[in-house]
């Protein structure tokens, strides 16, 4: 029987990080810096409403970045940014940050989350170019 959806995150005291949604978990670097449009840093983009977020990493002399943006057009919204870098590194869009997230039976959540992954270091002024020439296939 079909039955409503509900996306609900942990308790705070089990769980305070708000992992609910959409979450990647990155492996291993030597270093790793998070942007958002406000500044650099863990405490500054974790909860951040901001579309973009920029995850850089160090791998020895080589560095890469994870480039995650929103759709605020197409979701209807921007949900806060999951971001964690100290235990390990791992980043998404909550769908519960401070309530759960109910989907009423024949409705449905619409989530636009657009990502590329690039061998360089990404400032976030780059991004919306990047997202551009992804659009339009000529991200190569």
């Amino acid at each position: 029987m079909p039955r409503p959806c509900s996306c609900t995150a942990p308790p705070p005291a089990a769980a305070p990080a708000r992992a609910t949604g959409l979450f990647w978990r990155l492996p291993g670097g030597d270093e790793t810096r998070v942007l958002v449009a406000a500044g650099q840093g863990e405490l500054l983009a974790h909860g951040s409403c901001g579309e973009v977020l920029v995850v850089q990493r160090r791998h020895g002399h080589s560095w890469s970045s994870l480039v995650m943006a929103q759709d605020a057009q197409a979701q209807g919204r921007v949900d806060p940014w999951f971001v964690r870098t100290s235990d390990y590194v791992g980043v998404g869009a909550s769908l519960a940050w401070e309530e759960p997230r109910e989907v009423p039976l024949g409705q449905t959540l619409e989530i636009s989350l657009d990502m590329v992954l690039l061998d360089r270091q990404v400032t976030i002024e780059e991004v919306p170019q990047l997202l551009r020439a992804m659009t339009a296939g000529e991200l190569r």
